[in-house]
């Protein structure tokens, strides 16, 4: 499919959305069909992307589904060290098509997870080679492992080839890659957003947080009211500030988090007032990007209105009602709120409109659970003869905050231990 030839309105920017899940780790951008007929691309045309926080990835061109211009979502698989997509706008010449000529050779130098020991060079060869298969990569970039994939490689830095890959060269079958001997310079592996237990429900909260941003016009060509307040709802520890945390960063939002009880005032209408003015900041920051308000312990400030007794607690409510209400002009705000007594909010606060979804984290499973073990000890020096599984098996009941402090408690006991006999011992 070849877009037909045309200009790109002149001094019309791009508007940087979140990647689409469906091209989650597969190093598609995709384009409007302006977008298209201005940069001459042709279908999985490779391109050369200058990111608006600093650095470039390495991309391939592929049609907006919606055929909307104005807009570009990417997926940075293969990107510079260092660079991130930060939503904002980028211009036409931020895109450049690359040549990316067959390689015959590929030298990479790869980063293994922390705890992937030493494997093989054949094994390490092996999930290289899965990995790039059939892909354009850039010399000094680096190629990240999709979260999730097996494997000992965290992340791949591209040395070299033959011919040069620079800009860009593909990854072919008949490509032979070779392990580099030598180290790029400061190699560091890219941060991972891990969510031990928790990927099922950040998965669910990423999509209603991107929804707004990845389909507006389609929302409102179905004359539907997009999504703009969630409600995390889970006992104490579960990890609900963390999920808003990861995810806000995932997607690019601009985060403003609040602990509701530091609202409070003491004075009458002081608490009303402190609540416009962290709304107000939201919409502001939205007016730039992104936003995502996120209310710790909401239920401290929305209480269960009625009795004589509680009429300062309504004026709140009714004031938090109001300015949810107030936001639907605004496409680009989500209000996420937290709490550990879902029954004790006000009735009016959980209908449709205000907190559209409810997302309940539960106390982990034994699955879960082992997987919370597994990010806590990925950076301690747990003994080989320590089970996780059985662990987790004996933890019923614990949840994220519990299992941590339980990890803590045995590097405590290592350390005291190491103290009294003059050697260090292994945690638990």
């Amino acid at each position: 499919m070849a877009p037909d030839s045309g200009p790109f309105p002149d001094g019309q920017l791009l508007k940087l959305l979140p990647v689409d899940p469906r091209d989650r780790d597969t190093q598609r951008c995709r384009l409007g069909p302006a977008a298209f007929r201005s940069l001459g691309a042709r279908l999985g045309s490779p391109l050369r992307i200058s990111l608006p926080a600093g650095g470039c990835c390495l991309c391939t061109a592929w049609p907006r589904r919606d055929r909307v211009d104005g807009f570009v979502q990417l997926d940075p698989q293969c990107a510079s060290p260092g660079a991130r997509v930060a939503t904002g706008r980028i211009g036409m010449d931020c895109l450049q098509p690359v040549p990316c000529p067959p390689l015959r050779r590929l030298e990479v130098w790869p980063v293994l997870r922390p705890q992937a020991g030493a494997p093989s060079s054949a094994a390490v060869l092996e999930v290289v080679h899965e990995l790039l298969r059939n892909r354009p990569v850039s010399r000094g970039h680096v190629v990240t492992t999709p979260p999730g994939v097996p494997g000992p490689v965290a992340a791949l830095h591209v040395m070299g080839g033959t011919p040069d890959p620079e800009p860009g060269g593909w990854v072919t079958p008949h490509t032979r890659i070779t392990l580099s001997d030598k180290p790029p310079p400061q190699v560091e592996p890219p941060g991972e957003v891990t969510l031990g237990g928790l990927s099922e429900t950040a998965d669910s909260l990423r999509e209603l947080l991107r929804l707004p941003l990845r389909y507006p016009l389609a929302l409102a060509a179905l004359g539907l009211a997009v999504p703009r307040g969630v409600l995390l709802a889970g006992p104490p520890g579960v990890g609900k500030t963390q999920l808003v945390r990861a995810v806000a960063r995932e997607t690019g939002a601009e985060l403003l988090a609040v602990s509701a009880p530091a609202l409070q005032g003491s004075r009458p209408g002081e608490t009303e007032e402190n609540v416009r003015r962290i709304f107000q900041r939201a919409q502001e920051l939205a007016s730039r990007g992104p936003s995502l308000l996120f209310l710790d312990e909401v239920d401290a400030l929305c209480p269960r209105r009625g009795g004589p007794h509680r009429a300062p607690e309504s004026r709140v409510v009714a004031q938090v009602l109001t300015l949810l209400d107030g936001i639907h002009r605004d496409r680009e705000f989500v209000v996420v709120g937290a709490t550990n007594r879902p029954d004790e909010l006000d009735p009016a606060l959980r209908r449709p409109g205000r907190f559209d979804r409810e997302v309940v984290i539960g106390t982990p499973t034994l699955k879960q659970r082992e997987a919370i073990l597994q990010v806590i000890t990925s950076k301690m020096p747990i003994s080989s003869h320590i089970d996780l599984g059985l662990l987790a098996e004996m933890t019923v009941g614990y949840v994220g905050a519990d299992l941590t402090a339980l990890c803590r408690e045995a590097a405590m006991c290592a350390l005291l231990k190491n103290e009294k006999y003059g050697r260090w011992e292994e945690v638990m």
